[in-house]
């Protein structure tokens, strides 16, 4: 077992008691062990006062060849909160990478949920990399039907975690900005809609996150006008979407000043990618070819990456694909680059996908790759 301290006390504590049964192959008791944790952490009397895990390694960090050392630190006791804290947050990490069953990975996203409210903790999962296992059930909402209640615990975790500036900035690298967009995008409850725009919110709000920052200002305008299409009840939620909008609008400041590229650029880096913007004009990809060069085609680079991404919903596949056909006849290089990253037999791939638009924009970004002349083909403008 990995419990942090206090494990084989003779007169272990509750905390330690319930955190052996974590460590059980049943996922039924690790499910009741964790909701019963959850409620002993965020109802314990001391709540309030410092858990004493500030700089503290919790046993995956101290594993992992490649983690960020933490500062050295005295540990929280064992069997106290604290210590609970960190094996709890270590069983939730291990759980998300690698759930020995899949009904798993709802307790372990509730439990990160609860114990993001602790700021001491933020730092810990952020090393973790809680963000980009977070990623990928934020996504899921615009795959179609979804875990209502794992989707709010999911976004509520990357809410709290963006008050913490450095997990803030580390949601565009994660993908979990994108899954944030998703989520707002496709979310069919009121309250998983506030909580992801509460999160993009707190990126626009975040000074010390200027990537994510510029990605969210990017995409505010196209994701709060889908979104004005909706009647929304909540208050909260209509406060979040008016600010949105304002940052998409321009009320952001930064944004007033931000050309067409500069907006494309971020949304590539975002990885959520959407229809609209410059993309649809000829000229805007011929004008910043020495842009789409700059770092060895490194923006091309990761608009391969976004297409290769498992968890890249269909819509913003079909994008990267359009994106990608231009590319291929605007750029010199554009094909051989397309080729390189393996996106060329992704796209190949991607003309039998289940998605329509996918298999067309797949298809037309083939034919851009593979036929000089393209344009002159068939049905290759429609």
């Amino acid at each position: 077992m990995r419990l942090f301290h206090g494990a084989h006390m003779g007169n272990p504590t509750p905390y330690v008691v319930i955190l052996r049964l974590l460590e059980r192959t049943d996922w039924f008791i690790q499910d009741r062990a964790s909701r019963l944790l959850c409620r002993l952490v965020s109802s314990r009397p001391d709540r309030g006062r410092p858990l004493g895990v500030a700089g503290t390694a919790s046993p995956a960090e101290t594993a992992s060849a490649g983690a960020a050392p933490a500062a050295p630190s005295t540990p929280p006791p064992p069997g106290s909160a604290g210590a609970a804290c960190l094996s709890f947050l270590d069983w939730a990490v291990r759980t998300l990478r690698s759930p020995g069953d899949p009904r798993c990975v709802a307790p372990a996203t509730a439990a990160l949920a609860c114990l993001m409210c602790e700021r001491e903790l933020r730092p810990v999962a952020f090393r973790h990399g809680a963000l980009g296992l977070l990623a990928p059930t934020l996504r899921s909402a615009a795959a179609g039907p979804h875990n209502v209640q794992l989707l709010y615990d999911a976004g509520l975790a990357v809410w709290l975690l963006t008050f913490y500036a450095p997990a803030a900035e580390g949601t565009v690298a994660s993908g979990a900005l994108a899954g944030l967009i998703e989520t707002a995008r496709g979310a069919s409850k009121e309250k998983v809609v506030r909580v992801a725009l509460q999160a993009l919110r707190n990126l626009l709000d975040c000074q010390e996150a200027p990537g994510a920052r510029a990605a969210v200002q990017a995409a505010s305008g196209r994701l709060a006008a889908t979104l004005r299409l909706r009647a929304f009840h909540d208050d909260d939620l209509n406060a979040a979407l008016d600010f949105l909008e304002g940052a998409g609008a321009g009320g952001g400041g930064a944004a007033n000043h931000a050309g067409s590229w500069e907006r494309y650029r971020q949304e590539v880096l975002s990885g959520a990618l959407d229809w609209g913007g410059p993309r649809g004009d000829e000229s805007f990809w011929r004008d910043h070819v020495p842009l789409l060069e700059e770092g060895n085609h490194a923006l091309v680079k990761q608009l391969c990456t976004v297409l290769q991404a498992p968890s890249t919903p269909p819509r913003a596949l079909a994008v990267a694909c359009h994106d990608l056909g231009h590319i291929a006849t605007a750029v010199p290089r554009g094909r051989a680059v397309i080729a390189e990253t393996g996106a060329k037999a992704t796209l190949l791939k991607l003309m039998t996908h289940e998605d329509e638009d996918v298999r067309k924009q797949a298809l037309l970004a083939t034919q851009k790759l593979l036929v000089v002349g393209w344009q002159y083909l068939p049905g290759a403008n429609a």
